[in-house]
């Protein structure tokens, strides 16, 4: 995923959800949380076409977060 897109889709759910728009938490969190692992994993040299494990678990993390478990 490109860091613009999760940085943008980070300040799109910031701003919708102080702005009182009914956003549930769960897209955004779980949006975010692939986003950055994904570009850890980049960053740490794993191939592109490896980086899905990477972008699984980052998802699951972000789902546990915005739950709070």
């Amino acid at each position: 995923m490109a860091p613009k897109s999760v940085a943008a889709k980070f300040v799109a759910g910031v701003l919708s959800i102080a702005g009182g728009n009914s956003l549930g938490r769960e897209g955004p969190s779980v949006f975010i949380g692939g986003g950055i692992s994904s570009n850890l994993a980049g960053l740490l040299g794993v191939p592109r076409r490896e980086r899905r494990e990477a972008s699984v678990v980052g998802v699951a993390a972000g789902l546990a977060s915005a739950f709070n478990t």
